[in-house]
């Protein structure tokens, strides 16, 4: 967002996204911004620092994937979901929904925990691990109706750590910025291989994200995900010279 372009308040958002939430929701997305903002004062969970930048950055663009996701319910699994975005917006968006939130960050998580108990979300469970580990797990490997991901790598590794975790007919919906189609080509060799299929990239009313959706139309090769570390060091179908 530009630095002189006014905040988009939540309300604003969701008449953008013709999303509607109880008053009690809003009271709750409300309560999640203070609590993140509390817990940021004593662990780097954002660069944000005031309410407006964090209704407008993070809770408000975490709504605007529910256009994207479609009606529920859903199981949904946010990979690398730090300080609970988007995976907590949504699980008090989308309470017929069950909500995992993965983070390798053990302290993280335990501050995620403590904002699922207090904002009382029967919903969202936590997990701690790395996805490249977990997604081989059979309790989580082909499970999930959507997997999303923020702000977490570049699409030719993100479609590694995330399109495992889908069970066939899922989707993967991954919020990047305005400059994806780069990181699109680089990945379609990825997508393909992953068993997955681009459904599209379209953009958010929602301060310009760009959404890219990809459906599961196969299971995920074995071997996949590769070890720790060796999606980011080779990414698939990418040139590392």
């Amino acid at each position: 967002m530009a630095a002189d372009r006014a905040e988009l308040s939540v309300p604003e958002a969701l008449a953008l996204l013709s999303v509607e939430l109880s008053d009690d929701q809003l009271a709750l997305l409300a309560r999640y911004r203070d609590l993140l903002l509390e817990a940021n004062e004593r662990m780097n969970l954002t660069a944000l620092k005031s309410a407006e930048a964090v209704d407008s950055r993070l809770v408000a663009e975490s709504l605007a994937l529910i256009p994207q996701i479609g009606p529920g319910p859903h199981t949904l699994i946010d990979v690398g979901t730090g300080g609970g975005v988007p995976g907590l917006p949504l699980a008090i968006a989308m309470p017929d929904s069950t909500v995992v939130l993965l983070d390798s960050t053990a302290k993280k998580l335990a501050v995620v925990d403590e904002m699922i108990a207090t904002l009382g979300l029967d919903n969202a469970q936590t997990i701690h691990g790395r996805a490249e580990e977990l997604a081989h797990d059979a309790e989580h490997r082909g499970c999930y109706t959507v997997v999303v991901s923020r702000a977490v790598a570049r699409l030719p590794v993100l479609v590694e750590y995330t399109l495992p975790f889908l069970q066939r007919g899922g989707m993967a919906v991954l919020p990047k910025g305005q400059q994806v189609e780069a990181e699109l080509r680089e990945a379609m060799n990825a997508i393909d291989t992953l068993g997955g299929r681009l459904l599209d990239l379209s953009e958010s009313p929602v301060n310009g994200a760009r959404f890219v959706r990809i459906a599961q139309k196969r299971r995920t090769p074995a071997r996949y995900p590769r070890t720790p570390g060796t999606p980011t060091r080779q990414p698939i179908g990418v040139s590392t010279r």
